[in-house]
């Protein structure tokens, strides 16, 4: 009995001290948007990525980190436009989404909506790269989903004034282009000249 009582004993001091184990550490916003982005990429279901930007949105915000709510508006934009979801439509169109005021009619909207949120908080924190990724794609939005091209020309041209401000700041930083563009004053041309925004 002596020996079952201080085994107790000294199983209950093992309980009562702290765990630490990675398995309990609280996930950082990084980890939440890179989740996201695998649920995304492997075609999951889309409410579970979404469940996960929102929580990092939220983490975010609390902690008012402007250029950390900037990347989390950002991935909530791309997954409201991400054509991966016209997979999901007849679940969307009967549950919805996690945010209850997107509907799937409406998602190109709200993703204009976090477009612009993810702009001004990285022309808050004077980040010309994460303005003109995001000046880019509101361009693109206007241009493909919402049929309005003088936005689209506008935002395009923000886009390409931005790089222009970042290149002076940081001209050894190349610009992510698709493959057959030298940089990006080349792919934006490009853009402007398709779209008609150029005469």
């Amino acid at each position: 009995m002596r020996h079952l009582s201080i085994l107790t004993i000294l199983l209950l001091l093992a309980g009562c001290a702290p765990v630490v184990s990675r398995n309990f550490e609280p996930a950082s916003t990084d980890d939440l948007l890179r989740r996201a982005a695998v649920i995304m990429e492997e075609e999951r279901h889309p409410l579970d990525a979404e469940e996960l930007i929102i929580e990092a949105m939220l983490m975010c915000e609390a902690a008012a980190d402007d250029i950390c709510a900037a990347r989390a508006y950002k991935m909530y934009a791309e997954f409201l436009q991400s054509p991966r979801l016209v997979r999901w439509e007849g679940t969307l169109l009967k549950k919805g989404f996690r945010s209850p005021e997107i509907t799937y009619g409406t998602r190109y909207w709200h993703s204009l909506d976090y477009w612009e949120r993810a702009l001004g908080a990285y022309r808050d924190g004077k980040r010309y790269d994460g303005m003109r990724a995001c000046q880019y794609n509101i361009g693109l939005l206007y241009d493909i989903h919402l049929g309005n091209r003088e936005k689209a020309c506008e935002y395009y041209k923000k886009s390409y004034a931005s790089h222009v401000v970042f290149r002076i700041d940081y001209p050894e930083i190349p610009a992510d282009v698709p493959e057959g563009y030298s940089d990006y004053e080349e792919y934006i041309r490009q853009v402007l000249v398709e779209t008609g925004c150029l005469q």
